[in-house]
């Protein structure tokens, strides 16, 4: 619904219908409920909110349908994906894809092979059937680096994903280096996610002496170096306190 505000009356658009006449409004918002059969109306007039309660009426939306839709390849497309541990199957024969904006979640008890898509997908471990597709590109042979750049993914393993040795601030300049041609780019970048992962203090220590949470923070931080396109999460959140 949309609103029209015009001459200081509300006037109805084409496509909406009340069951009541009188009562004939466009918002910009509109809350109906199902229970109560009450529906909100808001509209904005000079810039301040305006709230209409309208009781007692149910809005009728004429139907519609679509005719035509753009059809976009997928980001990240797993075909028929299999691979074993010795003489023990992790995955059979799994399909799935993920589209531009789309979130998609990986369910499953321990030993399922959540992770093991992971690393199946930035090349950590290659399938013994099926193939991984990135756009419309065969990747399944690609290596890590290439997979990283060229389809800009990112990553948060469940465990690791730094190096101990270096300091905070050595492991995001080391990721950016491969990453991000542009020094004064990978600059900017670094000190962007130091700052918002507030890392400023744990700039010049060694990542193998950081606390559990703060290695977490650090892990998410490179893997937005790269500013991806698609994300992995590996129990992200694991180790985070609440505020953070």
């Amino acid at each position: 619904l949309y609103l029209k505000y015009i001459d200081k009356k509300i006037k109805i658009s084409n496509n909406v219908k009340y069951k009541n006449k009188e009562n004939f409004l466009e918002a910009d918002e509109v809350d109906l409920d199902l229970v109560t059969k009450t529906s909100k109306i808001y509209m904005n007039d000079k810039n301040q909110k305006v709230k209409a309660i309208i009781k007692n009426w149910m809005a009728i939306i004429k139907k519609f349908r679509i005719k035509s839709f753009k059809n976009t390849d997928p980001l990240l497309e797993i075909k028929n994906i299999s691979i074993s541990f010795e003489d023990r199957k992790i995955l059979d024969n799994i399909s799935f894809k993920i589209n531009p904006g789309e979130i998609l979640g990986l369910l499953g008890p321990n030993g399922a092979g959540k992770s093991t898509i992971f690393n199946l997908i930035t090349g950590l471990l290659k399938p013994d059937f099926g193939k991984i597709f990135f756009g419309n590109k065969d990747a399944t042979n690609y290596p890590i680096y290439t997979r990283t750049r060229e389809f800009k993914i990112g990553y948060v393993p469940q465990y690791g994903g730094f190096f101990g040795d270096l300091t905070t601030y050595q492991n995001l300049k080391a990721v950016a280096e491969i990453l991000i041609k542009d020094t004064k780019d990978q600059n900017s970048r670094i000190e962007y996610l130091i700052s918002k992962f507030e890392l400023d203090y744990l700039r010049n220590i060694k990542a193998s002496v950081l606390s559990g949470g703060q290695k977490k923070k650090l892990v998410i931080a490179l893997s937005l170096l790269g500013d991806p396109k698609i994300l992995l999460l590996d129990e992200c959140f694991a180790a985070l306190d609440v505020l953070t």
